[in-house]
């Protein structure tokens, strides 16, 4: 079990200092800073890897909280990976339940066990950890609204599990992809992006490389709920195209260019995007991963 929870904390770490070290269009890097700098992510990423090392002792809520708490105390440039947190959490959670690896299908149900058996008070630490992080680009949601102070009282009386806690964003008219993963059993993760992310790895035999390229497919793919939030549907819709456009030649280190700057132009980040890219390395470096 030790050995298990190490892995968890070097491959959560390095997930995320992979995701944030990488070039992606829109997205902080070493080659590209807003507000948030990149020490900001690099110091967010090696203190909630270290957090959920917890994963064996602490509920999937509980660990989303801690972290998401954590992120926020170790830097100020505010939330640099409450989705990546929360995509990440419960394979973390899965993992240290098997306490070993496995194949991605045993890991894939064990995936869906963890969120299947969280209770409301899961849902409540989920609450808590987006209220405090405060993101960007949320999209409405029939029911459930973090933003409305009344969504607590809702889980308490109901009861709500985690589970239908995330309902309503993977169902909205926009998307949240976080959501989505979490209702689907990670579809986008196991199904596309682990299998797209190894595609471009063998193709530029380079990680960071095949990070880049890995964004850009999932931008020509998937509408960015982030960027629905902050800049409306058409233009999300408008950055789908783009990138479809941009890979038409098979070029994704050039695609990767073009797409940057048309969203830096616009200073529009594709946050969902990210999260599933982080979410994909830290299944990859689980399970597929040789030594670095």
């Amino acid at each position: 079990m030790k050995q298990a929870l190490n892995n968890i904390r070097w491959c959560a770490t390095l997930a995320l200092l992979l995701e944030a070290s990488s070039f992606k269009p829109g997205n902080v890097s070493p080659y590209f800073e807003r507000e948030e700098r990149f020490e900001h992510y690099l110091a967010s990423s090696v203190a909630i890897g270290d957090l959920l090392s917890l994963a064996k002792d602490l509920s999937v809520g509980e660990l989303v909280y801690k972290a998401t708490k954590r992120m926020l105390e170790v830097q100020r440039g505010g939330n640099t990976h409450l989705g990546a947190i929360i995509l990440i959490a419960p394979l973390a959670k899965a993992y240290a339940s098997l306490g070993r690896r496995v194949s991605i299908a045993s890991f894939r149900q064990e995936v869906e066990e963890v969120i299947a058996r969280a209770d409301y008070r899961d849902s409540l630490y989920y609450y808590e950890a987006i209220r405090i992080a405060k993101p960007a680009g949320l999209t409405d949601v029939e029911r459930l609204d973090v933003r409305n102070k009344g969504t607590r009282t809702q889980i308490i009386r109901g009861k709500i599990p985690l589970l239908e806690f995330m309902k309503p964003g993977a169902t909205s008219p926009y998307i949240n992809l976080v959501c989505y993963e979490y209702v689907t059993g990670y579809q986008i993760s196991f199904e596309d992006s682990l299998p797209l992310f190894l595609q471009m790895l063998d193709k530029f035999e380079s990680i960071r490389r095949a990070v880049t390229a890995l964004s850009v497919h999932l931008l020509a793919r998937y509408l960015d709920n982030m960027i629905i939030g902050l800049f409306g549907k058409s233009f999300a819709e408008e950055l789908q195209r783009k990138a479809i456009e941009a890979l038409a030649d098979g070029d994704e280190m050039r695609a990767a260019g073009k797409l940057h700057n048309f969203l830096s132009a616009n200073k529009a980040n594709p946050g969902a995007i990210a999260d599933i890219v982080a979410s994909t390395l830290f299944i990859y470096l689980l399970m597929e991963a040789p030594p670095i």
